[in-house]
């Protein structure tokens, strides 16, 4: 049961700190600096190498993602009285994450193949690097908020209810 502690506490600071930085995002300057870091990166590793490494890290923060809404179902929403509204508010939350991690996983594929092209590799970049589009920051603000949410119960389902019990 403490590794559930540990993930729980875990996945609220990385849940956290990333409704922090969409909260704080709101200037094309972050996308200037994330520009300009790929392209310094580029000089001293390959592009192969770059694509591989954002689509690996993408994938490793969904998985993180998936087994803290797991943990969060098994341990926070399972023993609860009043279930058929918590389950159902889990699910709409839930489906709200999956679809904006569609969404980042398409950009990051994008990025990712853009990063591979030899040829107007800045213009590629520049085109899919612009990230503030209004619709895709509601549903990134959305999703944020539901997973620090769904991270604030499991860490008081699981932590604080220990303490208390």
């Amino acid at each position: 049961m403490i590794e559930v502690y540990l993930f729980s506490l875990f996945w609220l600071a990385l849940s956290g700190y990333g409704l922090f930085i969409t909260l704080k995002k709101g200037n094309d300057d972050e996308d200037r600096d994330f520009f300009d870091e790929l392209m310094e990166m580029e000089r001293f590793i390959p592009p192969k190498a770059i694509a591989k490494m954002i689509v690996i890290f993408s994938i490793g923060m969904l998985v993180i993602d998936i087994m803290g809404f797991y943990l969060a179902y098994h341990h926070a929403y399972i023993n609860v009285n009043g279930i058929f509204y918590r389950i159902m508010f889990f699910f709409a939350c839930a489906c709200v994450f999956i679809t904006d991690q569609t969404i980042a996983m398409r950009y990051t594929l994008r990025i990712s193949s853009a990063i591979r092209k030899l040829e107007n590799k800045p213009d590629v970049l520049r085109r899919w690097i612009d990230r503030n589009d209004p619709n895709k920051n509601t549903l990134n603000t959305l999703s944020a908020i539901t997973k620090f949410t769904i991270a604030l119960q499991l860490a008081l389902f699981t932590v604080v209810t220990s303490f208390l019990g």
